[in-house]
């Protein structure tokens, strides 16, 4: 959305209009490729099955170490390149 509105009430008509499309007509992945509307009338009676797994403690801890491991090895990795750089000048 490139386009400037000349005045509030234009705007708010065009995010009206954004967000019923958004709700109305596009497919969400979360909503197994169904829009939120088509989910909503589709389980309005219905126990919603889960799509997604929430995270628990001890994978966030692993996720949080991975990710202090991987950084400590590209810090070493770089500077034994620039160790490796200066003996070769």
């Amino acid at each position: 959305m490139a386009e400037t509105f000349p005045d509030y009430k234009t705007a708010l008509a065009q995010l009206v209009k954004a967000v019923n499309i958004y709700n109305h007509f596009r497919p969400h992945m979360s909503c197994n490729m169904m829009s939120p509307q088509q989910a909503h009338q589709q389980l309005q009676n219905q126990k919603v099955p889960k799509m997604f797994q929430r995270r628990n403690a001890e994978s966030k801890k692993f996720r949080s170490k991975t990710r202090e491991t991987v950084v400590r090895e590209r810090t070493t990795d770089n500077s034994q390149k620039t160790d490796n750089d200066n003996q070769i000048q």
